[in-house]
C-alpha cells in the first residue's frame, strides 16, 4: 500500500509541475472599470480588471486563474473550446506584463490591466509605450478617449506602471507565468488573432512539489497510524 501512495504523490508531483494543455476557458468575471480606448480599429468600450478565469478540460473540470487580457484587439467573455496553455513567448512585451502583474495586480487589477495593455498593444503593434492619455497619444496607437471609472490619477499611475515595465520588465523572470492562447493561435503569433489571449500565474513547480512530499508524508503516517 505504502509504494502505491509514493508512485501516486511521485506521479502528481510532475503531472502537477508541467505545463498544462486543455480546452475549456471561460471568463468568470466579466466587469471592471469602465472604460474606452482608441486603437487603430477605432474607439470600443470595454472593461479593466484583474480578472479571474476557469481552465481545464471540460466545463466541470478546471482550475481557476486570476490574469489579465493581453490581447485587447479582441476582447470577448463567454465560453470557449480548444485554449491551450504555452509557456511566455520569448517576446519582451509578455514579460514587461508579467512584470506588471508580479509588481502591480495586488496594488489595483484596473489600473495594472491598463498598464499592460499598454505595454503589449503598443509593442506587438508598432507603437510607442509612452502614455494611456489621450491628452499625448503621438505616437501611441493604444490610448485611453474616455476615462469611465478612471481618475486622471489613476491614468497618470497607469502611466507610471507601464513605462517602469518597459525601462525595468525586459529581462524579468516570468517562468511562473503562462499565456492561455487562443484557438487559432499560431507558434510564434499569439496576438490579435480570434478570440482573447489572457496572461496567468501558475504555482511555482517549488510549491508542486512540497505538495506532492506532503501527501508522501500524509500517506507514510497514515500507514504507521494503522
Amino acid at each position: 500500500m505504502i509504494k502505491k501512495v509514493l508512485v501516486l504523490a511521485t506521479c502528481m508531483v510532475f503531472l502537477m509541475a508541467g505545463v498544462a494543455q486543455a480546452d475549456y476557458f471561460r471568463f468568470v468575471t466579466n466587469s471592471g472599470s469602465n472604460v474606452t480606448i482608441a486603437d487603430p480599429s477605432g474607439n470600443a468600450g470595454t472593461f479593466a480588471n484583474l480578472y479571474t478565469f476557469e481552465f481545464g478540460p471540460t466545463s466541470s473540470n478546471f482550475q481557476t486563474y486570476q490574469g489579465f487580457c493581453v490581447d485587447y484587439a479582441s476582447v470577448g467573455f463567454g465560453n470557449y473550446d480548444n485554449y491551450t496553455m504555452i509557456n511566455i513567448p520569448a517576446m519582451e512585451a509578455y514579460r514587461e506584463a508579467a512584470y506588471i502583474y508580479d509588481k502591480y495586480a495586488s496594488i489595483n487589477g484596473a489600473i495594472a490591466q491598463l498598464a499592460v495593455w499598454e505595454v503589449v498593444f503598443e509593442q506587438l503593434s508598432g507603437g510607442t509605450v509612452k502614455t494611456v492619455k489621450s491628452d499625448d497619444p503621438t505616437g501611441s496607437k493604444f490610448y485611453v478617449t474616455n476615462a469611465g471609472d478612471f481618475s486622471v490619477a489613476d491614468l497618470t499611475l497607469a502611466d507610471t506602471w507601464a513605462n517602469d515595465a518597459y525601462n525595468n520588465g525586459k529581462n524579468f523572470d516570468a517562468s511562473s507565468f503562462r499565456l492561455l492562447v487562443s484557438p487559432s493561435a499560431v507558434e510564434g503569433r499569439y496576438y490579435g488573432i480570434e478570440a482573447q489571449d489572457v496572461l496567468v500565474r501558475v504555482p511555482e513547480p517549488g510549491v508542486l512539489t512540497l505538495l506532492g512530499l506532503g501527501l508522501v508524508a500524509l500517506g507514510i503516517t497514515r500507514r504507521r497510524s494503522k
